[in-house]
């Protein structure tokens, strides 16, 4: 189910199965695979999120770098099947092409 609120880009997959909360931001360059879940309020845009995820309130996952060598390049966020993201959690684009941030599940606390 996705919320009425949640704001969706037209250029973002989204499989079936899956819950979007309110006011989540799907931006795009977007892969959302089934039987995730994203609460409320989270921004989510250049990314692969894998099957059976949950991502937590206020979390930003896939902007840009925090970093000084990066200079627009499309990179994205790779998230595998069954992470589990806390609230509040940012997790930035690679800085380099070629590489991703993450290819295995990943557990915040």
């Amino acid at each position: 189910m996705i919320h009425q609120t949640a704001v969706i880009d037209k250029g973002a997959v989204i499989e079936e199965n899956l819950e979007i909360g309110p006011y989540t931001i799907v931006g795009p360059s977007t892969i959302i695979k089934s039987e995730t879940k994203i609460h409320g309020q989270s921004v989510i845009e250049y990314a692969e999120i894998g099957n059976n995820c949950e991502i937590f309130n206020f979390s930003s996952v896939g902007k840009c770098p925090q970093d000084l060598k990066y200079h627009g390049e499309k990179t994205k966020v790779v998230v595998g099947d069954d992470a589990f993201i806390s609230g509040y959690v940012g997790i930035q684009q690679f800085t380099k092409i070629g590489k991703g941030t993450m290819d295995a599940p990943l557990l915040w606390i």
